[in-house]
């Protein structure tokens, strides 16, 4: 049973596949300028918000989410573990592939939708919820900084709440680019989401 008591998560800024046309997944590609200042913007909202006490840090191990990772650092005073449980959905041969190719190679949607792998050689949601889900069973701190893409996020915010899969499938969340979001345990011991996909702090960057 985690220890976890509080959660910060970030989705990585904005990279360049998100700007070339290209799929995501483990296309391995750098943040543009804007996801640069975006990483900026987020570090200084964070160390605000963690007020100097003790926490883990924790990155995603492609490299969009290293360099948010770095950039935060900078403002934090802590440098990020990178952790491949953490990385985003496997997409395969779609890997590099324009939207275009990537469609063209997309498999039917298939149910149930959470075993449905959308490209040859990929992930299922699933999947990637069997990798994080045991990675954030075994954190031991009680406070996170986690830095990572929209499903693993999604899942972590999922697992927070303890969902089944009837709610899984029934529910869906935005993540932007370099959005925060918090969660914590109450003084019941109930979980909170103190704030989902907040972006106030990139101003007009976003």
């Amino acid at each position: 049973m985690t220890a976890l008591k509080e959660l910060f998560l970030i989705r990585h800024g904005e990279a360049e596949h998100l700007v070339r046309n290209l799929t995501g997944g483990w296309t391995d590609v750098p943040l543009t300028e804007l996801g640069y200042d975006q990483a900026r913007r987020t570090g200084r909202r964070l160390a605000g918000l963690l007020e100097g006490g003790p926490f883990e840090f924790y990155c995603s191990d492609l490299l969009r989410a290293r360099q948010t990772a770095e950039i935060i650092a900078a403002q934090i005073g802590q440098t990020a573990v990178a952790a491949h449980p953490l990385r985003d959905i496997n997409n395969g041969l779609a890997a590099y592939r324009t939207r275009d190719e990537a469609r063209a190679m997309r498999k039917p949607l298939s149910k149930p939708w959470q075993d449905w792998v959308p490209y040859p050689k990929g992930e299922s949601w699933r999947m990637v919820r069997q990798r994080v889900e045991p990675f954030m069973e075994a954190l031991e701190g009680e406070r996170a900084v986690i830095v990572s893409h929209y499903v693993v996020l999604a899942i972590i915010v999922q697992w927070w709440w303890g969902l089944n899969d009837e709610r899984i499938d029934a529910t869906s969340l935005d993540i932007e680019p370099c959005s925060l979001t918090h969660l914590r345990l109450d003084a019941y011991g109930a979980r909170v989401i103190v704030r989902l996909n907040d972006v106030t702090h990139l101003g007009n960057s976003a």
